[in-house]
């Protein structure tokens, strides 16, 4: 996957782009898989960057619910 660019792009309920950073489970798997660059959609810009020069934020909100036997967290 060497030549592979992958776009994620999150578009929220009011039809503005939302912030789609990959998380770190994600992230680990782009490195795993060998992708040559993600672009993702910022706060009101795209970003365009290489696995190995990306930070990522930290766990999913999904991730974070799981580990949290199901139970409702904060999104802070």
């Amino acid at each position: 996957m060497k030549k592979v660019t992958l776009y994620v792009s999150r578009c929220k309920s009011d039809m503005t782009v939302g912030n789609s950073a990959p998380c770190e489970d994600c992230h680990r798997k782009m490195l795993k898989l060998g992708i040559k660059r993600i672009v993702y959609t910022g706060d009101d810009k795209l970003v365009s960057v290489k696995p190995d020069e990306y930070e990522s934020y930290g766990k999913s909100i999904g991730k974070k619910y799981l580990e949290n036997d199901f139970k409702r967290i904060s999104r802070n």
